[in-house]
């Protein structure tokens, strides 16, 4: 059980005036283990802070990095969004122990959901299971959403400031947690925004620029385009500039009448360096962070979302495990990669579509509550995974490969088995699993999965779609 003793730890410069309820620590020398047992910081704001907001925020141990953060600052509105939605508050011109009982309540609060996490021993295959625990972790302790922040010093153009704060330098790592995060179900959310970046290194700050398709000069100049009726000629309005007025260049007549004389039919753009005439230019983009060339369609899209933990990201969060059933069937299952799997699939298409002599089959096989199980029983999915493993192994004697699509769906190749085939072995491990998960939990397991009979006239994508 985590104890907290009733005092503030003051990281400062300068000590502040006497207060029994206050111990003071050099923000020069600052060690996050020093205050672990206390139930708030207050940190002084100085050049440092960033820094030392990212030490606390880095120590491994969740009664540090949870603990409730609040900033004293002189002038706080000075301070961006973007830093306020890494601290729990920002104050000023108020006594330091004073202003922490007025936040008794949300303290307390705090402290108490800490109090609820359990250690986490769990060694995970990847790093990004630890950082993905401490956000879900710091989510939790707040009850706070996970949600994306303007800011203009991002080359992004946005930022999730409770992710970036372990990611230093601008990373584009962090959107790649928020994804890793998203793709595990730890965190759902709503649409917020939809940004371009740059295709070379992630940057926001592009230039769309419209250019000649001919010479791909960004000079180019819009002019109306004239047509004379009596003679016929059409070209820009520049052709017909003369000193007494708009001559045609053809037939030297004077153009004194818009809709009697001539109309102005459309626009055309006139490159100033090759001096090709066009309707439609181009258009490309130029990074201003790497000064790197591309075309709209070539840029990367990312869209942004203001997220919530699932029932599945809390639970993870309590107990210090983000259970993963990928992992346990990494252990028990001869898995290959998807890009692996979907070149084999692609190489029985290619022979049954030129042979057409026999039969493969292509099954999807899904956990439809998947989310419901993993919140609910956690730890217990290495039962599962152990039970699919060895009902796979009993009953797939054919030349097989397996692969996951994501922790919702494996992925089989049945090689010369049809579809009517492929069904009785599927209707026999879904059977043989509920009999012997439900010996063990109480929750049932809903299983599904679709055959697709390879006819050589298909693609990968499609059967995936299908399914």
């Amino acid at each position: 059980m985590v104890r907290f003793i009733e005092k503030i730890a003051y990281i400062a410069e300068r000590p502040p005036a006497g207060n029994e309820h206050v111990d003071h620590f050099s923000a020069a020398d600052f060690d996050p283990e020093q205050v672990r047992e206390y139930r708030a910081i207050v940190l002084r704001f100085n050049k440092n802070s960033r820094d030392i907001i990212a030490k606390i925020k880095g120590n491994p141990d969740s009664i540090i990095y949870c603990k409730p953060l609040f900033l004293e600052k002189d002038d706080p509105g000075e301070m961006p969004a973007y830093d306020k939605e890494s601290l729990d508050d920002i104050f000023s011109g108020q006594d330091i122990y004073s202003y922490c009982q007025g936040e008794k309540e949300y303290i307390d609060k705090v402290n108490s959901r800490i109090a609820e996490m359990q250690a986490s021993e769990t060694t995970h295959l990847s790093s990004s299971y630890d950082l993905a625990l401490k956000v879900i972790r710091y989510l939790y302790s707040r009850e706070m959403p996970l949600k994306p922040v303007r800011f203009h010093k991002s080359i992004y153009g946005y930022l999730y400031p409770a992710v970036d704060i372990f990611f230093p330098n601008n990373s584009y790592q962090e959107f790649i947690l928020v994804d890793f995060l998203k793709n595990k179900n730890l965190i759902d959310g709503e649409f917020i925004d939809k940004i371009h970046l740059c295709n070379h290194c992630h940057s926001a700050y592009i230039n769309f620029r419209e250019t000649c398709p001919a010479c791909s000069s960004a000079d180019i100049n819009e002019e109306d385009l004239i047509h004379h009726f009596s003679c016929g000629y059409m070209g820009p309005d520049s052709d017909f500039a003369d000193s007494q007025g708009m001559v045609c260049p053809k037939c030297k007549h004077l153009l004194k009448h818009l809709g009697v004389d001539y109309d102005r039919p459309s626009e055309v753009f006139i490159c100033n360096q090759c001096s090709n005439i066009l309707q439609e230019p181009a258009v490309h983009t130029l990074c201003i962070h790497c000064g790197k060339p591309s075309i709209p369609e070539n840029l990367f899209h990312l869209k942004l979302y203001n997220y919530h933990l699932t029932a599945l990201g809390i639970s993870s969060a309590i107990s210090g495990v983000i259970y993963s059933i990928q992992e346990e069937y990494a252990k028990n299952l001869d898995f290959i990669d998807l890009s692996h799997f979907k070149a084999i699939v692609e190489l029985e298409i290619e022979r049954i579509g030129k042979y057409g002599k026999s039969k493969s089959s292509v099954v999807v096989f899904m956990i439809n509550n998947y989310i419901d199980v993993m919140a609910y029983y956690g730890k217990k999915v290495t039962q599962l995974s152990q039970e699919l493993a060895r009902q796979v192994e009993s009953l797939i004697e054919v030349p097989h490969a397996i692969a996951h699509q994501n922790d919702e769906r494996l992925l089989f190749f049945l090689a010369e088995l049809g579809k009517n085939d492929s069904d009785v072995i599927m209707k026999k491990l879904i059977s043989n699993l509920n009999n012997i998960i439900s010996e063990n939990i109480n929750l049932p397991l809903e299983f599904s999965y679709h055959v697709y009979e390879i006819t050589g006239r298909e693609s990968f994508d499609t059967i995936l779609q299908t399914g």
